[in-house]
């Protein structure tokens, strides 16, 4: 990116923000997750598999749901 930058070709703002986005993600994911586990006492990791399920659970609900719909 930067060197299309550097020979005057425009580069989409998606492909900057993006991977921007998700490092920020991770980060401040693995903070809280540091601060649950030294601070709180909190089992994090299965926490985290228990959203992770039902994150999967209600996405399968919802294409389930769209698809009788139609």
């Amino acid at each position: 990116m930067i060197g299309m930058k550097l020979r005057g070709r425009s580069v989409d703002l998606w492909k900057i923000t993006t991977p921007l986005a998700l490092a920020l993600s991770f980060t401040m994911g693995a903070s809280a997750a540091a601060l649950m586990r030294i601070e709180l006492h909190v089992p994090v990791l299965g926490w985290c598999g228990l959203a992770y399920l039902g994150g999967g659970l209600i996405w399968s609900g919802i294409k389930r749901w769209k698809r009788m719909s139609d």
